[in-house]
């Protein structure tokens, strides 16, 4: 039912305002133009480093937007006479699928990308076509895709050597974006990883950006001695975006709306946020279809599209609150940390690890340290731990 209205509104919003396009309208896709806003610093801090021949690790909760910030980074690129390519591990099922999708990326840099999207075939399949075939002859290496008795594992070994070949045959730096990469181990266990860090730490005119969501698993990849990928990159951690930037993008959005940008609201909105990255977008979407719907006071107006919020997020929040309460130790220290904030005080240590148990916690990027002390990573979480576990009236 509450989709069903939200649905409902969505539809009266975009009939009301023809001149917004839907995507200005999308919350959790990549982002990108205006809504892309408060990564400067480190667009350019990354940047730097990988025009330096330093590969990078970027290391976030999900839904920090990492995704967009690779995407941002590499068109960048791309535009200043470097070649680019972007994998998404997450939606990658299988080893030979990474090697035919890392491959044919790579190839988009050139002329080969229009048949690759034109045909809409795996590179095995195109081999056949003979203006591919044609195309690549300088490629032997890639001719490999079109043998049915290659095993997947050496289709990847070639994959990863020929962004080399395909780099220096062009005398372009190229760039390759592995996104979600904490996920690559499914595909074929540490031995993977130990054969990528052997072929990529060998060359010279390919460089990465890594991206994680599960630290516990990117920080043991890229920090732990035995590790393959030991201090092969320089890690980056993603914080909130500065909130002075969010306010200039509410204003924007809601001038353009014919919606009051109500000063009060979007403070209260934003220190409520903290500068969640999708949080704080997902405020501004809800405000843009409830339109004139709001109450005039700043406060109960902020009610409004919180309840709707939780509403929408009910089910991701419900998931959550499952995976971690199977823990007796995560539970209380969630419920500890939602009552005071001072789970080192309430908590009886005789029974609970605190510090193991928060390390555990911040691992999966549900609370992080700040000055005044562990917080909730997810501002919504935190609320709806307060209404549906300690039923807490608002």
């Amino acid at each position: 039912m509450v989709q069903y209205m939200y649905d409902t509104i969505y539809v009266l919003y975009l009939q009301k305002n023809k001149e917004m396009s839907e995507s200005e309208l999308q919350v959790g896709k990549p982002v990108s133009g205006v809504e892309f806003v408060g990564r400067e610093k480190d667009i350019e801090q990354i940047i730097n480093l990988l025009k330096s021949g330093q590969s990078v690790v970027l290391l976030a909760p999900r839904r920090f937007g990492k995704t967009s910030l690779i995407l941002k980074v590499l068109e960048h690129l791309n535009e200043n006479n470097f070649d680019t390519a972007y994998v998404d591990i997450f939606t990658t099922p299988d080893l030979k699928r990474f090697s035919e999708t890392f491959t044919s990326k790579i190839f988009e840099n050139r002329k080969l990308g229009k048949i690759i999207r034109t045909a809409k075939k795996n590179i095995g399949e195109l081999i056949r076509n003979v203006e591919f075939k044609s195309s690549i002859e300088d490629f032997e290496i890639v001719l490999k895709f079109g043998q049915a008795d290659i095993s997947h594992w050496e289709l990847t070994e070639e994959s990863i050597e020929f962004a080399e070949i395909f780099a220096k045959k062009y005398n372009r730096k190229l760039i390759v974006g592995l996104d979600e990469f904490g996920d690559i181990e499914k595909l074929g266990g540490k031995e993977l990883s130990k054969l990528l860090r052997a072929k990529m730490q060998t060359q010279k005119n390919v460089t990465y950006i890594y991206s994680g969501s599960y630290e516990s698993v990117m920080n043991q990849m890229f920090t732990t001695s035995k590790s393959p990928f030991y201090r092969f990159a320089r890690i980056i951690t993603l914080g909130y975006i500065n909130k002075d930037a969010f306010e200039k993008l509410y204003e924007q959005k809601l001038e353009r709306a014919s919606l009051q940008a109500n000063p009060k609201l979007i403070k209260r909105i934003l220190d409520f946020t903290q500068g969640h990255p999708y949080y704080s977008s997902l405020f501004l979407q809800q405000w843009l279809l409830t339109g004139k719907g709001l109450d005039t006071s700043h406060e109960i107006a902020f009610i409004q599209l919180l309840d709707a919020i939780l509403d929408i997020e009910n089910a991701y929040l419900e998931k959550l609150w499952e995976d971690v309460s199977t823990s007796y130790e995560q539970r209380s220290l969630l419920i500890a940390l939602t009552e005071s904030r001072k789970p080192y005080t309430t908590l009886d240590i005789r029974r609970i690890n605190v510090s193991r148990t928060i390390s555990v916690l911040k691992n999966k990027g549900i609370v992080h340290k700040r000055k005044e002390g562990y917080c909730f990573t997810d501002p919504i979480f935190e609320t709806w731990m307060r209404r549906e576990v300690l039923k807490e009236d608002f």
